[in-house]
């Protein structure tokens, strides 16, 4: 190994020897550490980033490569760059003036693709300049036409809501007939405290005055607004948020970025849940979020967007006047404001999320069951099982159910911070309710209250002890705690028609309401719809069936973090 200047302190012997080894196994040539790993500009939830150059013909084998780098740099993400003749000129720059060479196969192959490098970086100067001056000038033109148009609809983006807008915020989402407890803010930090995913919220208003207008001389050049030409690069008015407040609030979207070199990168509304999207007084509106959304998940380099709503968006229903279906399954959308080639959009419309209307008590609502559903009732207190509600004190026993019934499923876990964030951002709108037998744990869910609805978006069981009928017994309670607390509805969570769980709800008295997940094209390719055939993944579901539930544990958060679903 030769290496180009001093290793960082931070990366020990034990970790060159093993990126050493890892590189002669897998016949890497050159490989460079770069980016805040090398800079020093980290923090917590930084990724490593690593670039490798396999030789000539060679194909990569990206995955393994994650994982083995993963074990070396444990516990921080990889975010490999495999070199090649499409490789972007200014991340070669990046990479070979200012990262670390950890591994070279043989000499002077860093100071040759240095060269390479530098002949590519002066080679594309024109065109970096060329796109400068369009730049500058679609500011200068657009800042010209606002002054025109002073009286547009203003949407403000910000990453961290204040006291205020949160207040804001919340205020719209209780008030909204759409509003659920999945558009709550809290969501947001749960995602970002848990797995350290940005978060961008969106809300549009409109101004009181003159004064609570954009202030465009208040803009730095980066930041200013820009005009709209043939193709419009992510228009930059809404990181002027905070100049300007939104009031009153006339629509508001919640997003996540989600980037990982393999599961691509996203923006999703929101990941994890059933549902969220976004809330809108009018279409006007709906379509300036859309728009809005569009060009931050451009400025990021986003390869599309996800909008999990529960209504079909009205500027989809306006695209599509022509088709007999309110959500076709794809098509193209074109917006106003945005760009003169249209978004490719598919709709995912094969979920729904199951809901029951609850009476002013339990003893109404178990009066209501069939008997045979009462019989299932008390099957299980008949066995000696009992239930309790409470708070953090019973989160361990209900993620030691949670993970063994994921790794049945063949499904990676979700990290145990993300059920205690939770129960901390929520406090007591959140309850952890547990069945037990003889101390021990049998199944186990997680509710949330919100206005008139409680809402349930995890519950599993141990299916060794499906004779037991547990899972019976456990949604009872929530729905009792419902009941008793005054809710009005109870949200079984998200199901598809005439499989199993579907069915399962349904017997309670659950009745459909339809999911639209949206998911808008922005690398100009055909979207695959959302939620469709999982049959790709039935290989990945047995594997992960096999393997031992320590080892699940251990490697189904890092998975899991990068899953939307």
């Amino acid at each position: 190994m030769s290496p180009a200047s001093p290793l960082p302190e931070r990366l020990s012997p034990e970790q060159t020897a093993a990126i050493r080894d890892l590189c002669e196994k897998m016949g890497i040539e050159l490989l460079i550490l770069f980016g805040s790993f090398v800079t020093g500009g980290m923090h917590p939830r930084s990724d490593v980033d690593v670039a490798v150059q396999m030789p000539r013909g060679a194909t990569a084998p990206k995955l393994d490569l994650i994982f083995e780098l993963g074990g070396i740099f444990e516990p921080l993400d990889i975010d490999l760059v495999v070199l090649g003749p499409e490789t972007d000129p200014l991340l070669l720059h990046e990479i070979f003036f200012k990262g670390i060479l950890l591994y070279e196969k043989e000499k002077d192959l860093f100071q040759m693709g240095k060269l390479r490098a530098w002949k590519l970086y002066l080679d594309s100067a024109p065109l970096r300049r060329q796109r400068e001056e369009y730049f500058r000038n679609y500011r200068k033109n657009l800042a010209l036409k606002l002054k025109l148009q002073s009286n547009d609809l203003p949407i403000f983006s910000v990453q961290t809501l204040s006291r205020t807008q949160r207040s804001s915020w919340i205020d719209y989402i209780a008030n909204h007939r759409g509003g659920t407890a999945y558009h709550l803010p809290q969501w947001n930090e749960v995602i970002r405290k848990t797995y350290g995913h940005s978060c961008h919220y969106l809300f549009a208003g409109k101004p009181d005055s003159e004064q609570d207008r954009p202030n465009l001389a208040a803009l730095s050049p980066s930041e200013s607004p820009v005009e709209k030409p043939i193709n419009p690069p992510p228009d930059s008015i809404s990181s002027a948020a905070n100049a300007f407040p939104a009031n009153p609030t006339t629509g508001v979207l919640a997003l996540v970025h989600m980037r990982h070199p393999v599961f691509g990168k996203r923006l999703v509304s929101l990941p994890f849940l059933d549902l969220s999207g976004i809330l809108a007084d009018d279409q006007e509106t709906e379509q300036r979020l859309i728009c809005e959304a569009v060009h931050l998940g451009q400025k990021l380099g986003v390869d599309c967007i996800e909008l999990r709503q529960t209504e079909p968006f009205k500027t989809v229903q306006t695209a599509s006047a022509a088709s007999t279906d309110d959500a076709p399954a794809s098509f193209s959308l074109h917006l106003e404001n945005h760009s003169a080639a249209p978004l490719h959009v598919a709709a995912g419309t094969q979920k729904v999320r199951m809901l029951l209307e609850l009476p002013d008590s339990s003893e109404k609502l178990m009066s209501s069951f069939k008997s045979k559903l009462r019989s299932q009732i008390r099957k299980p207190l008949k066995e000696g099982c009992s239930a309790r509600i409470g708070g953090v004190e019973l989160l361990k026993d209900f993620y030691e159910i949670f993970l063994v019934n994921m790794r049945d499923l063949g499904s990676p876990v979700h990290s145990p911070r993300l059920m205690r964030q939770v129960l901390t951002e929520f406090q007591d709108q959140a309850r952890v309710v547990v069945v037990s037998r003889n101390s021990t744990p049998l199944a186990a869910g997680i509710v949330v209250g919100f206005q008139n609805t409680l809402y349930n978006p995890w519950a599993s069981s141990l299916k060794e002890y499906g004779h037991l009928s547990p899972n019976m017994l456990l949604y009872w309670t929530m729905l009792e705690y419902a009941c008793e607390k005054g809710y009005k509805a109870f949200d079984f969570g998200r199901s598809t028609p005439g499989e199993g769980t579907y069915r399962f709800k349904e017997q309670w008295g659950a009745r459909p309401s339809p999911l639209y997940w949206y998911t808008l094209s922005l690398n100009g390719k055909k979207t695959a719809q959302p939620l469709n055939d999982k049959s790709k993944f039935d290989k990945a579901i047995t594997y992960w069936q096999k393997l031992p539930v320590p080892l699940t544990r251990w490697i189904g958060p890092l998975i899991r973090r990068h899953i939307s679903l």
